[in-house]
């Protein structure tokens, strides 16, 4: 999945010119074709590939082949006549093996248009920019088909890649409400992410970076402008005011223009109508006059108060309108926001409600303000509430759960919830609502790493109390159980779900979680990732509050898998989403995760940075005690001590099975096996896979740690294979590159080679970070490693040997021994050993 922008496409692009076959980017103005030129300028270099670009908008000098001036400079071919240019820069080209990328291709003079169909007949690789191939000269075009050329549409930014220009725009993450914003208002355009990003106003808080007030900047307006015009004015009005209100039911609105925006597709339509681009409401609203947006509200508002679904609406108008509405009807609209997971909403409507507030209102204004993250606003509230003898039981069970929520999750400390939420249950009289606090009272000391006592099962409790007692088991069981526990717990909340009203909008969301866990654990693993994917891009796109929670999943399936930009990525997002919108509990595991990244990447400052800012509460959460583990364990890695290493992996993972975390310590274990697979680590890992019964990740790990242990080619090879169908790249990079040392140590080298081109180009493919190097390869003392490095980036020995001192037989002669300790034979092969070790990055392969 790509996760940074556009790195499939570029992907494309690259395959092309490594197989020798020109490459068309093609895209609209404002469609991003600039940045994936660069993108693929940039990692042709990396790739140590001569690489020339030429810009076709320089032809507006007026002077022929004034586009590719500065490439004849740089092949010394200034001041040749243009014959000269023609009959020698293509051969020159060739030569170097070089690759040429025109940007606006369509923009360039005839000249230069004509020297670029020599160019392509001369089997140059060529990347060639434009807005549309009939735009490219016809001599061109001929050799592009007979070349069989490869064509990259630039269809609409993803919502990540629509996230990681914001990022890059604005130097952080956005907060999860301004990044459903963005994808929305951006409609897949960079430009129009850009234009966007420059016209708001921003602030940086806890949860990223915040559009404070977004606003159409002048492409946006063009947009509209465009794609309106001919609009009737009846359809003008219909869309004016849907774009007011934000959705209107059908049957207020003028029959016509309602028709008419339909067919033209500016609706979504059912029993309500939204406009079909946000960006049009922006445009629309922004440039009516205060005094007619606060009329338009009024009426708008009035229309709608005989229609109840739609209070909260109606509500909002009318107070934007400048009317006044009791407080009991506040109070309801604000109740159904929170219910929609819209808690900005909710706190713009509760303004309206009266100081002296009664206990249930400082309820209401304590959820409000606990969801919006205004976390001592919110325990003052509580705390008002709760001394209040005028709350009922059922209000007192949801003061239970807030509490719960705020302290656990929020603060991050489930031991003063586990305190909280215990002290209110001794003052509900009510058994059913003291099921429902029971029930939530075992995920607090899960977290909190208390005993957590089973409720004993009562066929009598309330719908609610079972939908309660069903997420907690299906959470545990996506922990510590079987697949066969997951599923029939999350089907019993399912079932519960239609019979329970008011259901806090995460409980679906947890319900999904554990199915998607189970599904993993299950050895589902790609169909489970697509699924938390796209349940994160729904989650972006909506502004949803499982964002975060659906980040750190997928980041953690990345982990497991391998994909060690995805996991970076997605995790530094998630930290960034959950400071606000968690009700997890995940943002310490998240940053534990951060560090991983870093500390693989070979960040360890970075890495033991992030750590220190977890405290030791924290870190006794069995999530992330693993991730604290394997970041210690990969600075173990790195000063040779690999015993010690999975040493700290073993302990962290059994330590986490015993704290009902079977899963994740399966895949810690694993992890140290890979590291040094012992007879005794072996059989752990075995026994910790049989406990979940046959089928799923633990009993494959296990039967593939007896071919580690084994560690003959023949038990080894099968693993590539089957390791890569379930998706687990890095694992199966790893054992490719364990056979790759094992044929070198034997004195096969070119088969050696075969296996170590396999291993990086899967690492390469995938972003894969080093994976543990098994005990046993001989490690090259520091001056090896130094000598070395250098030689992989094709210094020659005598400039090695000036660079460090040394004479060149010294320089030779480390060579050797470091060729001998890798299984290698020359330069060539050097590189791509020292990147299976872990000591260059993929880029200088």
């Amino acid at each position: 999945m790509d996760l940074s922008g556009r790195r499939g496409l570029r992907t494309a692009v690259l395959e092309a010119v490594r197989t020798g076959r020109p490459a068309v980017v093609l895209g609209p103005e404002g469609s991003g074709r600039t940045r994936l030129t660069e993108g693929v300028v940039e990692l042709l270099a990396q790739e140590m590939r001569a690489v020339h670009l030429v810009r076709g908008g320089d032809a507006a000098a007026g002077i022929p082949l004034a586009p590719i001036a500065p490439l004849l400079a740089e092949v010394g071919l200034t001041g040749t006549d243009a014959l000269g240019v023609y009959s020698r820069l293509p051969g020159i080209l060739s030569q170097q093996r070089a690759v040429l990328v025109v940007d606006d291709v369509a923009e360039l003079d005839r000249a230069t248009g004509v020297l670029l169909g020599q160019i392509v007949r001369a089997d140059v690789p060529v990347v060639l920019v434009g807005r549309d191939v009939r735009e490219i000269i016809r001599s061109v075009r001929d050799e592009l088909t007979a070349r069989s050329c490869v064509s990259v549409p630039l269809t609409p930014l993803s919502p990540d890649d629509v996230l990681a220009l914001a990022a890059s725009v604005v130097g952080d993450e956005l907060s999860s409400a301004s990044a459903a914003r963005v994808i929305g208002l951006g409609e897949g355009s960079p430009a129009l992410v850009v234009d966007l990003l420059a016209a708001s106003s921003t602030t940086t808080g806890p949860a990223g970076v915040e559009l404070v007030e977004p606003r159409p900047g002048p492409r946006a307006r063009e947009v509209v402008a465009q794609r309106l015009a001919g609009l009737s004015e009846a359809a003008r009005a219909v869309l004016l005011d849907v774009s007011i209100a934000g959705a209107l039911p059908v049957a207020v609105l003028d029959d016509a223009g309602l028709r008419e925006l339909r067919a033209a597709g500016h609706l979504e339509t059912g029993d309500a109508a939204r406009p079909a681009r946000p960006l049009d409401a922006l445009v629309l609203t922004h440039a009516l006059p205060a005094s007619e947006l606060v009329a338009s509200r009024r009426r708008l508002g009035d229309l709608l108060r005989s229609y109840p679904a739609w209070l909260p609406t109606s509500t909002q108008l009318l107070l934007g309108g400048g009317c006044t509405v009791d407080p009991a009807t506040v109070a309801r609209a604000a109740e159904a926001c929170l219910a929609d997971s819209d808690a900005d909403r909710a706190a713009e409507i509760v303004r309206a409600l009266p100081a002296d507030d009664d206990p249930r209102t400082r309820l209401l204004r304590g959820r409000i303000a606990s969801a919006r993250g205004e976390l001592d606003d919110a325990a003052d509230c509580f705390t008002a509430a709760s001394g209040d003898p005028a709350l009922d039981d059922a209000a007192r069970r949801q003061l239970g759960q807030e509490l719960g929520l705020l302290h656990a999750v929020r603060r991050m400390d489930p031991a003063t919830a586990v305190a909280e939420v215990t002290d209110v249950l001794t003052h509900i009289a009510d058994a059913d609502e003291r099921r429902v606090l029971e029930a939530d009272l075992v995920k607090w000391r899960l977290m909190a790493g208390q005993e957590t006592p089973g409720l004993a099962p009562d066929p009598g409790v309330t719908a609610r109390a079972r939908l309660t007692e069903a997420v907690i088991a299906a959470m545990i069981g996506s922990m510590d159980g079987t697949v066969e526990q997951v599923r029939s717990a999350v089907a019993d909340g399912y079932a519960c779900l239609p019979d329970v009203p008011d259901v806090e909008p995460w409980v679906p969301d947890l319900l999904s979680l554990s199915s998607y866990l189970g599904r993993a654990f299950a050895g589902d693993v790609l169909a489970a990732e697509a699924d938390a994917l796209a349940r994160r891009d729904a989650a972006a796109t909506s502004g949803s509050p499982a964002l975060g929670m659906w980040e750190y999943a997928a980041a953690e399936t990345a982990l497991h898998r391998g994909e060690a930009r995805q996991m970076d990525t997605l995790a530094r997002r998630a930290v960034r989403h959950l400071a606000w919108r968690d009700f997890t509990g995940l943002r310490p595991t998240a940053a534990a995760l951060v560090a991983v990244a870093h500390a693989r990447a070979g960040r360890g400052s970075a890495a033991a940075q992030v750590i220190g800012t977890l405290t030791e509460a924290q870190r006794l959460d069995p999530k992330v005690a693993l991730h604290v583990a394997r970041v210690e364990a990969e600075a173990l890695l790195r000063s040779t001590d690999s015993s010690g290493a999975a040493e700290v992996l073993t302990q962290a993972a059994l330590t986490a099975a015993g704290q009902m975390h079977r899963q994740l310590a399966l895949m810690a274990l694993d992890e140290a096996v890979m590291i040094q697979p012992t007879p005794q680590r072996v059989e752990q890992l075995t026994e910790l896979a049989a406990v979940g019964g046959p089928g799923g990740l633990g009993p494959l790990l296990a039967a593939r740690a007896g071919a580690l242990l084994e560690g003959s080619t023949d038990a080894l090879e099968p693993w590539v294979d089957q390791l890569l169908a379930i998706g687990f790249v890095g694992r199966a990079s790893h054992v490719a590159g364990m056979i790759s040392r094992r044929l070198g140590a034997a004195g096969t080298p070119d088969e050696a080679r075969v296996w170590r081109q396999r291993a990086v180009l899967l690492g390469s493919d995938h972003g894969a970070a080093r994976w543990p190097v098994v005990d046993g390869v001989r490690a090259l003392t520091p001056r090896e490693l130094d000598v070395a490095r250098l030689a992989a980036t094709r210094s020659r020995s005598r400039e090695i040997a000036e660079r460090l001192g040394l004479s060149v037989r010294t320089v030779d002669n480390h060579l050797a021994r470091a060729y001998r300790k890798l299984g290698v034979t020359g330069r060539d092969d050097l590189r791509e050993a020292l990147v299976l070790e872990g000591e260059l990055p993929l880029a200088q392969v």
